[in-house]
């Protein structure tokens, strides 16, 4: 499980730019990602190295990590780690990603992946918008755009309707 960590690590690390991002995706870096998820769905570190490259690579490699079946593995992770605040913003980051794609979004819709980002939001709240980093927690913003973003493309995908069962998003919001 280390050497897996460590290649996940190493692969996060490469995707750095886009000429990079797409020769992972080329070259069957997601196809090991979505493996090596589904082999160590409770090992905190590869997921996070993998939902990370995969919220690097989602916006130009939709249609593959959709075809791999990545997006029940989002979800599952989200749910398995609610306390891990980087998980969450790459998470987030790669459901603002795949929501662009039509098929994507019906799949998300019927994955729960609204609310999802919605738990997301609410577990790292900024609290005040005064107080210096969030009282020295900088994640709280990344988990907070990232899932605003995430809600827009959501919401786009839907036509800015609100599917049922989606009460508390403003409270989220605000």
């Amino acid at each position: 499980v280390g050497m897996l960590a460590d290649a996940m690590a190493v692969l996060w690390t490469v995707a750095i730019d886009e000429e990079m991002q797409k020769t992972v995706a080329a070259s069957g870096g997601m196809e090991f990602v979505i493996q090596t998820m589904r082999k160590c769905p409770k090992n905190l570190p590869i997921q996070q190295h993998a939902f990370a490259l995969m919220s690097r690579t989602s916006a130009l490699a939709t249609e593959l990590i959709r075809d791999l079946g990545a997006l029940p593995l989002v979800m599952y992770g989200m749910q398995r780690f609610p306390e891990d605040a980087w998980l969450q913003e790459e998470a987030c980051k790669t459901v603002a990603n795949m929501a662009r794609d039509p098929v994507c979004c019906e799949t998300l819709g019927t994955l729960g992946g609204l609310s999802l980002v919605l738990f997301a939001m609410r577990s790292f709240p900024i609290r005040d918008r005064h107080e210096p980093a969030n009282g020295g927690r900088p994640e709280l913003h990344g988990v907070q755009g990232a899932s605003c973003a995430a809600l827009k493309t959501v919401l786009r995908c839907v036509g800015g309707q609100l599917p049922e069962a989606s009460d508390g998003v403003m409270d989220a919001v605000i």
